[in-house]
């Protein structure tokens, strides 16, 4: 290994694509595809009216100054520059959203939504910048279970339970070889 790559730290982006858009009645909106880990989840809860909704957390990371080029409020964030975004989803996407994080309460997910950054101010005097996306549809990308098994050393080889391919399977024939011609018939269209 190089000495001087030995004590560099590389920065972790999350994948953040953020859009003005436009919305019912010509209003307009952030829309926001981002990926992070589900941190706290609250469960099921209720409005007074009676809608459903869950909440958690999402670590948003290295990614506040492209939030705040696009939504021209700065958000808060840590120490390590990330921005800790409130994730909600309502209604039907809540219920299946809940569905699916009792299979995996440990997920790094993709969310599509919107978002909004605004401030507030406390009774004290404290100004809070709040980074809040609202929901439409997530897409799941690994336990991070998954990540500690994949993050094996590379000079290990995995263990070999199973015979190999050329134990369990005769040699093809010659007859049996594959053309140019034959593979140009599942060639794409375009």
């Amino acid at each position: 290994m190089n000495e001087q790559n030995k004590n560099t730290t590389t920065k972790s982006y999350s994948f953040l694509n953020i859009k003005k858009c436009v919305g019912k009645k010509d209003k307009p909106f952030y829309g926001i595809t981002v990926s992070g880990l589900v941190v706290n989840p609250t469960g099921l809860e209720k409005t007074a009216s009676g809608r459903e909704y869950i909440r958690f957390s999402m670590p948003v990371q290295n990614q506040g100054p492209r939030i705040w080029r696009a939504c021209e409020v700065a958000p808060q964030t840590d120490d390590n520059g990330t921005v800790w975004a409130n994730v909600s989803f309502w209604d039907t996407n809540a219920h299946r959203f809940l569905r699916y994080l009792e299979r995996h309460p440990h997920a790094v997910i993709v969310v599509t939504g919107s978002l909004r950054v605004e401030k507030s101010t406390s009774t004290d005097g404290t100004v809070y910048t709040n980074t809040t996306i609202y929901g439409d549809d997530f897409m799941h990308v690994r336990d991070i279970r998954q990540k500690a098994a994949e993050e094996k050393p590379q000079d290990e080889a995995p263990k070999q339970d199973a015979p190999q391919a050329s134990e369990t399977q005769p040699d093809a024939d010659a007859d049996d070889e594959v053309t140019l011609d034959d593979l140009k018939k599942y060639d794409p269209p375009f």
